[in-house]
């Protein structure tokens, strides 16, 4: 639906000469190239205007009273006082004189978009999309608390948020203003300043339309379908499998849950691809817009609600950390959920399997017992809490009391997958079976 209503937008900017009038009352200074600052004085810029000659050039002109004058042939030096006068000034004076001079070259960004769509469509299929409402409405609010809410340079492009389930540290924007996070990334973060730090840089990118000028650098780039298919050919053929078991008692990485992750590899190919490898000198001219911008925004925000609304990317985090079989690093994200009083019963199973897969003694083995009391005061009835009590007795060599647990987890299981839904993978089935076959193992028949 997206990609119809940018292409619907492509098509009309395309159409013709068209011309944009945007009103403003900003305090400035406006010189021309040979004046000095010091004989200049400062005056209210009254308008913004945009015009297109053809279908691809651009002009831009901003008025002091009725006089006009030309973008990119003064100097101009605002004092912004909203955010959206911020942005419409960094395009000013940095995204419309590359405009002026290259063009919107809108085949360009309808493809860089079409990439966007691609990536999307390509990670929800392997189920790797973070679909919590309260989180990515919470970053979707500071997103349009910092982005401006329009681009006054005419440029196609819709901000949107997708958050992907992967351990990665990674962040990037497209040039159609879709922001890619991931939970690794937001599970680092310690404060809702550093989230809107994170932000800040990835907008910055956007509006100043880096993407697109590394996308012309480029000496060759692979069209779209021989990109994603030398990408996702082989690479993440897993995810397919084991992403479609997404029932809480299965533990990752145990056993019967094959459970696999997103590559950085990927990460870094998709970024290049989009033109999103940033220069140096890119990256310190975003870092400049962002920290302009947060001390123009000041700090407004709530740790408690960025604490409230990130645990649930840490859980995530930490459940993939235990599948890669990376222990501390699981039990510290679980501990952080703990200490903020943020846990759920997935961070004390978590921490609790943790434990047991470290070869635990005794008293390892004391704090599992009261990991899982404390998962069943939330979730009385989390077949996962009776799991990790079966691997608790397992290795403590408790054999009869493991097959005791067993056959309770198989009964459970049972009733579980009568009441289920068809699924294209029966993973009940498939956890009832090694459930059995342990028993067997242990000396039940």
């Amino acid at each position: 639906m997206r990609k119809i209503i940018f292409s619907v937008v492509f098509m009309f900017v395309a159409l013709g000469a068209m011309s944009q009038t945007y009103n403003l009352n900003v305090e400035a200074k406006i010189k021309t190239k040979k004046e000095a600052w010091t004989d200049v004085k400062r005056t209210r810029i009254t308008k913004l205007e945009r015009t297109s000659s053809d279908n691809d050039k651009q002009h831009y002109f901003v008025y002091v009273g009725d006089k006009r004058y030309t973008v990119g042939d003064v100097d101009i030096v605002a004092n912004p006082k909203t955010t959206d006068e911020f942005w419409t000034f960094t395009q000013v004076n940095n995204t419309m004189p590359r405009l002026k001079s290259r063009g919107m070259q809108l085949e360009l960004r309808d493809e860089l978009h079409s990439d966007a769509v691609d990536f999307i469509s390509n990670i929800r299929s392997r189920g790797l999309e973070m679909t919590d409402a309260c989180l990515l409405n919470y970053i979707r609010g500071l997103m349009y608390k910092l982005a401006p809410s329009t681009l006054v340079d005419g440029r196609p492009g819709t901000l949107n948020l997708f958050v992907v389930d992967s351990p990665d540290e990674s962040s990037f924007m497209y040039s159609d203003g879709t922001l890619v996070l991931y939970t690794g990334l937001l599970a680092k973060l310690q404060c809702e300043r550093d989230l809107e730090t994170v932000l800040s840089r990835e907008i910055a990118h956007y509006v100043l339309d880096h993407a697109v000028s590394n996308v012309n650098a480029a000496v060759a780039r692979k069209t779209r379908a021989e990109f994603w298919a030398s990408l996702f050919t082989g690479v993440v053929d897993a995810i397919d499998l084991s992403l479609t078991m997404k029932e809480s008692w299965f533990l990752p990485g145990t056993l019967t849950y094959p459970m696999a992750q997103l590559s950085s590899d990927i990460a870094s190919m998709v970024v290049e691809h989009g033109g999103m490898k940033y220069a140096k000198k890119q990256d310190e001219e975003a870092e400049k817009v962002a920290t302009q911008l947060l001390e123009l925004v000041g700090q407004k925000g709530s740790d408690d609600t960025f604490v409230r609304h990130v645990a649930s990317a840490v859980s995530s985090v930490a459940m993939r950390k235990y599948a890669e079989g990376k222990y501390l690093e699981a039990i510290a994200l679980a501990n952080r959920n703990m200490a903020n009083g943020m846990a759920v019963a997935t961070d004390y199973l978590l921490k609790a399997n943790s434990l047991l897969a470290m070869n635990p003694s005794d008293k390892d083995r004391a704090e599992v017992a009261k990991l899982i009391s404390l998962a069943r005061q939330i979730d009385p009835q989390d077949p996962m809490a009776l799991k990790t009590e079966i691997l608790s007795a397992v290795s403590a060599k408790a054999y009869s009391n493991a097959v005791n647990l067993l056959q309770q987890y198989v009964s459970q299981l049972t009733s579980l997958r009568s009441a289920a839904p068809a699924q294209q993978y029966d993973s009940f089935g498939l956890e009832i079976q090694w459930a059995k076959d342990t028993m067997v193992r242990l000396g039940s028949r």
